[in-house]
């Protein structure tokens, strides 16, 4: 069996180093022989003192969170921390890359700390919906007083060792590895044989009125009663108020308890989703080529947002546009768009200047000769003698539509070629969608997918077809929101329902912003794709289009904007009202505006996942919250089916069906899952990502 903790001696010095790939998780096993290790070192004459490090690129990245899904094996990182702590002999650890979550939760327990200046220290779990429960509450208020743990612990964000405010939680900091430093001061520890424990450490607590003060005021701003942050806010309060060890009872009720609630484990499921959504199985067998030079072929609204993508991800970008008027055009609005991050002080003006620099305008020949990536939305035309790709250059066809063969083969893409759809707008939404040809090379695939990720985004593989996942499920939500306000309601009313569902936007508003036009055009595509008839309810963007109100770019769609925010336009309820004197009724007895459109985003996703559209289940709560909007914090609609019932969304589909069959006539999988007691990631009343 392969050691997890090496240990090495030293004139004394038992030093223990953290060695579990990835990252010196604490996992089970490694936190079983940390504890076995620590308690032969306590019991060795022959160790005068214990130096704590990690291997690697860090110290330790803390529990991983897919333990959390299951009753936490012992000895449990808090048991751990008390033996560093009540240890007879001192305990310094020494600090570098990063010390994450129960990782800096173990640092803290013991009696110093040595850091490489760089090193980055973080309690993440607010971000997941927990708190930390090592007794990161109760010991990081003793050396920092309650403004500065609050700030650290809400935050969840990492914090370099030589930020000022953690000055009085390092001993020592230094340039590069702090082994050495640590080994010397655990020497002289054991030398004096005085060293104080972090529990009986008091500087952050020498002001209980301004202490108070603190929490009350952090206590205030926090809305949500049951919440990480307010329980949180209560531990740091009892680090104050209770004795160390009552404290750290609180806080691991606490923990216990937010680790079991459905804001956990929806933080815990968005967080492993996104984090599994590039895994494809092509990866692993291709090699990923460096991206440094890219080219855009095309003409709109999105070369601007993917140029400014590609220059902030450091890469050269050449705009081949077909006419100097639009790449100028291209230009001026990039620039513009910097201007004002300039101006509202989110880019210093000399960096604006070095993006711009790698910003040109190109002939197509110049372009491919240089491309290691080409990004082709199709309005280019290509030469009949286009230039071929170079070698290890990748092709990728925009907008998620299927490519003309003959164009792929005049640059003769074939086995370079991948099919992308950006969440709009590209440069400041995080989700990319790729799908694959079949005679693509899995080089092509693990070049974009790294590409993308070194630019900060998700990729989710979808199968190639029309709209890919995010089309197609906008497509059964846009439909639903149609068919509803045939019904009766306004579309101010199934957008409301649609934010109370999860939705930053509703599907109207989103129509908006999309711009109307394209949604008619996209919805009907879709329609005749799937072998459908347009549904009847398009009327309602023809109608909207033909008065000129054609989305919120004109100031005017579903909704007018006057003032920049939507407004209910009187012509179209008039208009409405007159149509429906023609259509269909209301909507069934007991019918639900919310549960209607989960429905419709449901029974479409069951699709894509028995189509093999997309590779599994949570992907599609990725593209829901990466790509649509949909609030992190509940995990994403599928997750949110688990939690609310499959078999109530069943019980809606079946009253909803004959409002429109296409839509809500219940999948039969969804039927066996009802059955079976299944939900999309365990059986009813578990979850697992």
């Amino acid at each position: 069996m392969v050691s997890e903790v090496n240990e090495e001696r030293d004139d004394g010095i038992a030093v223990l180093e953290l060695n579990r790939p990835v990252a010196n998780a604490l996992a089970p096993s490694l936190r079983k022989e940390l504890a076995s290790r620590l308690t032969a070192a306590f019991a060795d004459p022959a160790v005068r003192a214990i130096v704590l490090k990690g291997a690697g690129q860090g110290f330790s990245s803390g529990v991983d969170i897919t333990e959390y899904e299951r009753p936490l094996e012992a000895p449990r990182v808090g048991d751990l921390c008390k033996m560093i702590e009540d240890a007879p002999k001192p305990v310094v650890a020494a600090l570098h890359g990063s010390a994450l979550g129960a990782g800096f939760e173990l640092a803290l327990a013991a009696h110093a700390r040595v850091a490489d200046r760089s090193a980055r220290v973080a309690l993440p779990e607010v971000t997941l919906g927990l708190i930390p429960g090592a007794g990161g509450t109760q010991r990081l208020p003793r050396l920092t007083g309650a403004q500065v743990a609050l700030e650290f612990l809400l935050a969840g964000r990492a914090t370099e060792a030589k930020d000022a405010r953690l000055r009085r939680v390092f001993e020592r900091l230094v340039d590069g590895d702090p082994l050495d430093e640590a080994k010397a001061l655990a020497k002289d520890m054991a030398t004096s044989g005085t060293w104080k424990r972090t529990r009986d450490r008091d500087p952050g607590l020498t002001d209980p009125e301004g202490y108070q003060q603190a929490v009350q005021a952090v206590a205030a701003r926090i809305a949500a009663l049951d919440s990480a942050e307010r329980d949180i806010v209560k531990c740091v309060e009892a680090a104050l108020l209770l004795p160390f060890d009552q404290g750290i009872i609180f806080e691991r009720a606490l923990f216990d308890d937010r680790i079991k609630s459905q804001a956990a484990r929806a933080s815990r499921h968005a967080f492993a989703s996104e984090r599994r959504a590039g895994v494809m199985p092509e990866i692993a067998q291709g090699q990923a080529r460096p991206v440094h030079h890219i080219a855009l072929l095309g003409q709109g609204a999105l070369m601007v947002e993917l140029a400014i993508l590609g220059l902030d991800a450091g890469h050269e970008v050449a705009l081949v546009t077909g006419a100097d008027a639009q790449a100028k055009a291209i230009m001026d609005r990039v620039a513009a768009i910097y201007d004002a991050a300039v101006k509202r002080q989110r880019l210093q003006a000399t960096v604006k200047e070095q993006r711009l620099s790698r910003l040109k305008s190109a002939d197509l020949a110049s372009a491919l000769m240089q491309a290691d990536l080409v990004l082709d939305d199709g309005a280019v035309p290509l030469p009949d003698d286009a230039l071929a790709l170079r070698p290890g250059a990748v092709w990728a066809s925009l907008q998620g539509e299927t490519p003309d063969p003959k164009r792929i083969s005049t640059v003769q893409a074939a086995e370079m070629h991948v099919v992308l759809k950006h969440s709009r707008p590209a440069h400041s939404t995080h989700l990319v969608e790729l799908a694959v040809p079949g005679a693509t090379r899995p080089d092509a695939i693990a070049t974009v997918t790294r590409s993308m990720s070194a630019a900060g985004r998700t990729t989710v593989r979808s199968g190639l077809v029309p709209g890919l996942l995010s089309g197609n499920l906008f497509f059964a939500l846009f439909g639903a929101a149609l068919a509803l306000c045939r019904a009766g309601y306004e579309p101010d009313r199934v957008d409301k329902a649609a934010h109370d569902l999860g939705f930053r936007n509703g599907p109207f508003e989103t129509a908006d912003i999309l711009g109307l036009p394209q949604v008619l055009s996209r919805h009907e595509s879709l329609s005749k794709a799937r072998g459908q008839r347009a549904p009847k309810e398009l009327a309602i963007l023809s109608a909207r289009i033909a008065a000129g109100a054609k989305g919120r770019a004109v100031g005017k769609g579903i909704y007018l904007y006057e003032n920049g925010s939507p407004q209910s336009d009187p012509t179209l309820s008039e208009w409405l009202a007159a149509w429906r004197q023609d259509g269909q009724g209301p909507l069934p007895d007991g019918a639900d505006v919310e549960r209607a459109l989960h429905a419709a985003f449901v029974n479409e996703a069951v699709r894509l996942i028995e189509n093999k559209t997309v590779l599994r289940a949570a992907d599609l709560d990725v593209v829901a919250v990466k790509g649509m909007g949909f609030d992190r914090r509940l995990g994403g609609p599928l997750l949110q089916a688990d939690f609310r019932g499959v078999f109530s969304l069943f019980q809606a589909m079946q009253n909803l069906e004959a409002l429109d069959p296409m839509l809500w006539t219940p999948h039969a999988k969804i039927l066996e899952m009802v059955k079976n007691g299944e939900g999309f990631f365990g059986r009813v009343g578990e979850h697992t990502s």
